[in-house]
């Protein structure tokens, strides 16, 4: 049974310094290889993404990249159907093997299989019912419509074939293989952005593109599930294990990752949806681009920060408190310091950085993206602390406060579009994000580690800020002397950039000492930990 924060000792004593120690030596490995992996995997994402929008944007035009938006939008929000329910499977079948829990492992596997198999039918009948109501929403253009009916039906069978094969996902999540998660994900990533250079067209953009996500979710998918069967040969999928308890298990937990999800709607699917509906298509394609550039900054956390999600279920289950209040600090400042990292980034060099990529046109993005970016510092701060809290079962506040992200989103959006257009869509966005993932969690894990709110300044925040002020003047004065113009100056002012910014982050993070080759302070702070 999944247990909760408060019955599985979340406020109990710390366990001997000997165990803890122990912990940490047998982690250090895999979390430089997860993170790094992870890094990899971003890297290559983002990458691919970097290279094929302005690809499409120019191919199939703005009113055509904006419909596939919307189209990827619209079918996402039936990702939230699964009710939290991979979430839960992953985190469950972590605890399980953190208790040498085969049978547990068994029951999880099959019944969320099961579960996963039916929410996978129930996405493609919502997609089919969802049909009508996009062509009442939006304007999609004359001599387009089989096209856009037929990329809804494969991206959302797409999103099906996601949900049955995430049981795979979530069997290599739980041994922490992400080097393996990884070595799937980057090929994919590459075939589809090759296959996308290569064909589409204006003439077949939505239909071709569809074809090709479908493909390569399919073939990875094959591939996960290869690994898994080979990483646990004992994992068995017995309908006589089906358990009606663990299916409200799962729930139970998942239900509370549902509502989180909430957020991501929020920005995601949301977003391009009140603009394509209440402006116009064509909007969607700035705000689009420059949520792209934002989520680049996301998905750095969360690949670097999700790596800790198993570890900290570990902990929870081991009862590990010191460490767990020690890593809510040391992920604390490491997170901050990205979130500002990027913050400074693209304040500076978001103007060159978007003529470059996409054109002169793209630079009314460059509001977007600074108004966008300034709303996730706080959110992107809080990375550890959310993983914390997934392991240990206590992420319910997290739930509701995406609840009031996406309500207070929902009414500001009518109050601000008006006046201000996709700004104010923007702005709608940033505020609710700002208050419901940065600030709930940090008040939230600062209680339940035992840290106070000025403590958690001193140690977490004030040393980031202090030595990010350097860097920060640095870039800003170079770009008002002179702003790049080529891809070569771009490449140059931003390796100085996160040179200087890396160097002082060392130091915040470290002190001093940290500039000695032969310490091991990085494996210790990833860790959460440190050596005696």
């Amino acid at each position: 049974m999944v247990t909760t924060g408060h019955d599985r000792g979340a406020h109990t004593c710390p366990a001997p310094r000997s165990d803890v120690f122990r912990i940490t030596m047998s982690s250090r490995f895999t979390i430089i290889r997860n993170v790094a992996w992870n890094w990899a995997g971003v890297g290559v994402h983002n990458g691919a993404g970097f290279i094929v929008a302005p690809f499409l944007v120019n191919t199939m035009g703005d009113t055509g990249y904006g419909m596939w938006i919307l189209i990827a939008s619209l079918t996402g929000y039936f990702d939230v159907l699964d009710l939290g329910l991979r979430t839960s499977v992953g985190r469950t079948l972590a605890l399980h093997r953190a208790e040498n829990d085969r049978r547990g492992i068994t029951t999880t596997v099959s019944t969320g299989l099961l579960l996963l198999c039916i929410q996978a039918v129930v996405v493609v009948i919502g997609t089919l019912i969802a049909l009508r109501a996009f062509f009442h929403l939006f304007e999609v253009p004359a001599g387009q419509e089989r096209a856009v009916q037929t990329a809804l039906i494969l991206v959302a069978i797409n999103l099906a074939v996601i949900y049955v094969f995430s049981i795979f996902d979530a069997l290599i999540w739980s041994l922490q293989r992400f080097d393996l998660l990884n070595a799937v994900d980057i090929p994919s990533v590459v075939t589809r952005a090759t296959l996308t250079l290569l064909l589409v067209t204006p003439a077949n953009g939505l239909q071709t593109l569809a074809w090709i996500t479908l493909a390569v979710t399919l073939a990875g998918g094959i591939a996960k599930a290869v690994i898994a069967f080979r990483l646990d040969p004992a994992i068995r999928v017995d309908i006589r294990s089906l358990s009606w308890r663990r299916v409200h298990d799962l729930f139970s937990y998942g239900a509370w990752c549902f509502l989180m999800s909430l957020a991501r709607i929020s920005t995601t699917q949301l977003g391009p949806i009140v603009i394509g509906s209440r402006l116009a298509v064509s909007q969607v394609t700035p705000f689009s681009i420059a949520a792209r550039l934002v989520t680049l900054a996301k998905s750095l956390q969360v690949v670097s920060t999700g790596v800790f999600t198993p570890l900290a279920t570990a902990y929870h289950a081991g009862r590990h408190r010191t460490s767990q209040q020690k890593l809510f600090l040391d992920g604390g400042k490491q997170c901050l310091g990205l979130g500002v990292f990027f913050v400074g980034y693209f304040s500076c060099l978001g103007g060159p950085l978007l003529t470059l990529w996409i054109g002169p046109r793209m630079q009314h993005a460059l509001p977007l993206l600074l108004i966008m970016v300034v709303g996730e510092l706080i959110p992107l701060s809080q990375g550890i602390t959310n993983s914390l809290l997934l392991g240990m079962a206590s992420h319910r506040a997290l739930a509701l406060a995406s609840i009031f992200e996406l309500i207070g989103s929902l009414i500001l959006i009518p109050v601000l579009v008006g006046p201000y257009g996709v700004l104010g869509a923007a702005i709608a966005f940033a505020i609710p994000a700002s208050l419901s993932r940065g600030l709930v969690p940090l008040v939230q894990g600062a209680r339940e580690f035992g840290v106070s709110l000025p403590e958690y300044g001193r140690q977490a925040v004030l040393p980031v800020l202090a030595l990010a002020v350097g860097p920060l003047v640095g870039i800003a004065m170079l770009t008002w002397w002179h702003s790049p113009t080529t891809w070569f100056e771009l490449i140059l002012y931003s390796a100085a950039y996160t040179c200087a910014y890396s160097g002082a982050g060392v130091i915040s993070t470290f002190g001093l000492g940290a500039l000695n080759p032969f310490q091991y302070a990085i494996v210790r702070s990833l860790s959460g930990q440190q050596d005696n």
